[in-house]
């Protein structure tokens, strides 16, 4: 005789045996930066985003790698994505630059992992509305190609963008400070030259103020270097280059104001 207690346990034991038999995802080896495990993508359509990943990786060493699989079992898409990026550690040996898209196909789930160092370009908002205004609409419509390679450009632009900035500022900003130093280097020796017959009883010469003023400048000046260098990651090299146009500013005015010394030198002998 069957009671209740023995159709509860048999009632749990075949839910137990489902749920054993339902397994986890499993990580599939990372052997390209589109994975399709669901055969969704045509081999050109594979091609093209492959492409346009491998480019991007070349000019910005940022690693961003697709992931279509059928199904997650019984885990969720944020840790089978957590498991995945870590698995594949994603993104160069020194910097956490890697990105991961998973889309599990059966589950209707999809998830964006961005490494530490892309945060700051590719905040959670960004990553909200990318998924909502072009992931979803796409793939709710079958359409996975245009929903995945339209992500890629928006991801892409976002990072890229950033990185011009920077190569933009490089050239710009060490000219224009260079530029600021000329000019303080020839209006302030000047000016302490002029204002010195009020504030000191004996008139200072010309070489004097600018040789009062060259020596806190020109320390003033590593200090803004490295702040500013250091702001914008810059390397080295960008910084030798930065400091050899400021020095060169300093000495052009000093030969400047040497000259005029020198004019004024003979001016005053002819008289």
């Amino acid at each position: 005789m069957i009671t209740g207690l023995h159709l509860k346990l048999f009632v749990l034991s075949v839910f137990l045996l489902f749920a054993m038999s339902i397994k986890a995802a499993e990580v599939p080896k990372l052997n390209a930066w589109v994975i399709d495990e669901t055969k969704t993508l045509s081999k050109q359509q594979l091609n093209s985003i492959s492409q346009k990943l491998a480019r991007h990786e070349q000019n910005t060493s940022d690693q961003f790698v697709v992931l279509i699989i059928k199904t997650l079992g019984h885990e969720s898409i944020d840790k089978y994505a957590i498991k995945v990026f870590n698995e594949w550690q994603l993104g160069q040996p020194d910097k956490k630059n890697g990105l991961l898209i998973v889309i599990a196909k059966d589950d209707h789930k999809l998830r964006i992992e961005v490494g530490n160092d892309l945060k700051n370009k590719i905040t959670d908002p960004v990553v909200k509305k990318i998924i909502k205004r072009n992931i979803t609409p796409l793939i709710n419509q079958n359409d996975y190609f245009h929903a995945i390679d339209i992500t890629v450009d928006k991801l892409i632009s976002k990072t890229t963008v950033s990185h011009a900035n920077i190569k933009t500022l490089i050239p710009n900003w060490p000219i224009s400070l260079a530029l600021i130093c000329s000019l303080f280097a020839l209006i302030i020796p000047f000016s302490l030259y002029f204002l010195s017959t009020r504030f000191f009883k004996k008139q200072l010469t010309l070489k004097k103020c600018y040789l009062i003023y060259f020596i806190p400048s020109i320390a003033l000046s590593l200090i803004l270097l490295n702040l500013f260098g250091s702001s914008i990651k810059s390397n080295t090299v960008t910084l030798i280059y930065c400091l050899t146009i400021t020095l060169t500013s300093y000495i052009n005015a000093g030969v400047l104001i040497f000259i005029v010394c020198y004019i004024k030198k003979i001016t005053k002998k002819a008289s």
